[in-house]
């Protein structure tokens, strides 16, 4: 199975999402391969813990991390997608296209994504995920609501926004390795979607938005 996680704005999580699948992987021994499709890198160098070396593919337990499309194989394969608007064309036979969201811009973005898919390759499964939403508040409750009216797969779990994450970041870990981080909802859904993920986005745990 192959899996893109995408959307042509930046900014909403692509590679916080697929590095926190990696780390999973890692934990459980499962063996995946991550695809850094981005130019900047980022899923590397996170996933091997800021030593990254330049090489284009690296071995992290049971995870391969490449930046060589070429190299993706396996029956698991996850790509962090760079923010550029042939991704689709360039990944016609993506099985599972995960599309983060979490704001009028990347909502915009994402019907974009979503005609972009069914035009190439209608039989591929389309989910999104509302990544960094805080929906305790007024503002983020709103959020959602817009991305409900997309009409597409919905994945059950809201992200919330958190600095864990962006410690996590910096540390090069995932969240849920942060002191006191596995205690936050956000690490608790990463870890959640994570092995929605790695268990081949089955249909159980997830809701259409209605």
């Amino acid at each position: 199975m192959k899996i893109a996680i995408y959307n042509n704005k930046g900014g909403v999580g692509k590679t916080s999402l697929t590095a926190h699948v990696g780390f999973r992987a890692m934990e459980t021994k499962q063996c995946i391969t991550v695809v850094d499709a981005d130019r900047q890198n980022n899923s590397m160098d996170w996933l091997t813990g800021g030593e990254w070396d330049g090489n284009s593919t690296v071995e992290r337990g049971s995870v391969k991390v490449t930046n060589d499309i070429l190299e993706a194989e396996g029956d698991l394969v996850v790509i962090d997608c760079p923010p550029a608007f042939e991704v689709v064309q360039n990944y016609p036979d993506v099985d599972v296209w995960i599309i983060p969201v979490n704001g009028r811009f990347s909502v915009i973005g994402s019907m974009t994504v979503i005609d972009e898919i069914k035009n190439i390759n209608p039989n591929a499964r389309i989910v999104l995920i509302a990544n960094m939403v805080d929906a305790s508040t007024k503002f983020g409750k709103a959020q959602l609501d817009e991305i409900k009216k997309i009409g597409v797969e919905l994945f059950k779990l809201i992200i919330p926004r958190h600095d864990i994450v962006g410690k996590a970041e910096i540390a090069t870990q995932s969240a849920w390795s942060i002191p006191y981080g596995s205690r936050s909802l956000a690490a608790q859904n990463l870890k959640l979607f994570a092995e929605w993920v790695l268990n081949g986005c089955k249909v159980r745990g997830v809701y259409n938005g209605d």
